[in-house]
C-alpha cells in the first residue's frame, strides 16, 4: 500500500479528520477530547465559513455499560484558548449497541455551529458523561 494511502486510512479512522475540511474553514482547528470509554470518530467540518456545520460518531468503548448520560460540548476557542462559545450536542441513538453489533456500537452528532465568531480559532469536541452544572 501506498505511503499517502496509508495516512489518509490512518487519519480516516482517528477522532478528527482535519484533512476532510472544506479550504475556507482550513484555519480552524478541531481538537477531539473522548471520554474515558466513548469515544469520537470521524469528527470534521462541512459546509462554508459562513455556515460550518461540525458531523461525528460517537464510539462506545468495551465494558462501558450505559450510554445515555453521555453528551457532547462543542466549544469555540480563540487564540488564548478562552472559550467564545460553547454548546451541547445530543448523539442518536443514545444507548449505543455492545461493540460487535452489526451497526458496529456507533451513534451519529450533527451541530450546526452558525457563524464562526472572528476570534474562534479552534473548536474544542469534548464528550463527557454526566450532567452541567446549572450556571448562576
Amino acid at each position: 500500500m501506498k505511503p499517502f494511502l496509508v495516512v489518509l486510512l490512518a487519519a480516516a479512522l482517528t477522532g478528527c479528520a482535519s484533512f476532510l475540511t472544506p479550504p475556507d474553514l482550513a484555519h480552524v482547528k478541531v481538537e477531539c477530547v473522548d471520554a474515558p470509554r466513548a469515544f469520537l470518530r470521524q469528527t470534521r467540518l462541512q459546509g462554508s465559513v459562513d455556515h460550518p456545520v461540525l458531523v461525528g460518531q460517537v464510539e462506545r468503548g468495551l465494558g462501558y455499560p450505559d450510554t445515555t448520560r453521555l453528551h457532547i460540548d462543542v466549544n469555540l476557542l480563540d487564540t488564548a484558548g478562552q472559550i467564545v462559545r460553547s454548546t451541547v450536542v445530543e448523539f442518536s441513538p443514545r444507548q449505543l449497541p455492545r461493540p460487535g453489533h452489526p451497526s458496529r456500537g456507533r451513534a451519529h452528532f450533527t451541530s450546526d455551529l452558525g457563524a464562526l465568531p472572528p476570534s474562534a480559532t479552534e473548536i474544542e469536541v469534548r464528550l463527557h458523561d454526566g450532567e452541567h452544572m446549572p450556571s448562576s
